[in-house]
């Protein structure tokens, strides 16, 4: 791609790019300005702007200021005239300047999150967009059993869908990772966490699993067409409760484990800050629910007003509330609870309140 030569300096230099924070760029690319010829510097900016997804305002300004014949912008030209690599590029840059809402609810499966995004959607007149997909009827398609992570494509085309609407709210079971953090900062998202007592969430993750299974049974098709990223026995249905439970603590309570602790880990990165809510504290306690969400979204009384009317009638969205209430998990046998409490006790950074918030006070 670059001379050899020249190549240590370059992948230097955008070793340092891709690890150094965005008000840094700048300063970085202007010191290897003299250093590598112009021509090998004009390839360069080509590559950032094509291939580097964190790239600063500032950096993209001076990237851009070239001769006419290197400027690259977004215009309206045949492929064999414009690199199709650099129009996604821009039309990305483009979606980042985007000043519409972008609010994304994280959490745990079962933890109310469909009620909370609706709510926040109808409150503030916003449409809901699915971010790992730009697929209509997204199971239809398979994407249940695919990991949530975010597609920039997907998150691209719902930034201007939904612009002059005034933006979007979506909701995603992602555990934090600094990529995802990298994109929040970059797109300027505005994110809630969501949290729920885990044996309550298992609960109702198998009471979920078991409607889809009976249905998958009834209308003749593979169940595991409509299962989430849980991947179940095939003879599921025919576990008693305990052991479907025990099952579910063991192999997919340690997910909803490090869910809580990647969050943890990494919420103090996200440039604006983070929402973090529990379902016992919040989606069951109105008043803390308003509080939370309008000091973090900034909203006015207008938005107040219709937070608290929806909140009241949750028949007027789509919620896939089961019961709506904590302490479920407690039918969830002792020993299967143990299990999943000293697998969290390896982790030295959960204190006493950690500890209430996944497991209650038991």
């Amino acid at each position: 791609m670059f001379e050899t030569n020249n190549s240590n300096l370059v992948e230097d230099l955008l070793l340092k790019l891709s690890l150094c924070p965005q008000n840094k760029q700048s300063q970085i690319f202007e010191e290897y300005i003299n250093i590598l010829p112009k021509y090998l510097i004009n390839q360069v900016k080509k590559f950032l702007i094509s291939r580097h997804p964190f790239i600063s305002d500032e950096l993209n300004e001076m990237l851009n200021k070239s001769t006419s014949s290197d400027k690259f912008a977004l215009e309206n030209k045949s492929n064999d005239k414009l690199n199709n690599n650099i129009n996604l590029s821009l039309l990305r840059i483009k979606a980042k300047k985007d000043q519409s809402k972008k609010i994304i609810v994280l959490c745990q499966p079962k933890s109310g999150s469909t009620f909370l995004t609706n709510l926040i959607a109808k409150s503030l007149n916003l449409d809901t967009q699915n971010l790992n997909t730009f697929a209509y009827s997204p199971t239809n398609f398979g994407i249940n059993g695919r990991n949530q992570e975010l597609c920039e494509l997907a998150l691209t085309k719902s930034i201007f869908n939904t612009s002059k609407k005034g933006g979007f709210v979506a909701q995603h079971h992602i555990k934090a990772n600094m990529f995802l953090i990298n994109q929040i900062n970059y797109f300027k998202f505005k994110p809630i966490i969501l949290t729920r007592n885990v044996f309550d969430s298992l609960i109702s993750l198998d009471e979920f699993i078991m409607s889809g299974h009976r249905d998958a049974k009834e209308k003749k098709y593979p169940h595991f067409l409509t299962d989430g990223d849980e991947i179940v026995p095939q003879n599921y249905m025919e576990f008693d409760f305990e052991k479907r439970l025990d099952f579910l603590t063991k192999f997919y309570g340690t997910w909803y484990v490090q869910f809580y602790l990647t969050w943890k880990r990494m919420a103090n990165a996200v440039n604006d800050g983070v929402c973090w809510i529990t379902y016992e504290n919040a989606i069951l306690n109105k008043k803390n629910l308003e509080i939370n969400i309008s000091n973090f979204l900034n909203l006015n009384k207008s938005e107040i007003s219709n937070l608290g009317h929806i909140f009241n009638d949750p028949k007027s969205i789509h919620t896939r509330f089961n019961k709506g209430v904590s302490g479920r998990g407690n039918k969830i046998k002792d020993e299967s609870k143990t299990f999943l409490k000293n697998y969290a006790e390896y982790f030295s950074e959960f204190d006493k309140n950690d500890f209430i918030n996944l497991f209650g006070n038991q």
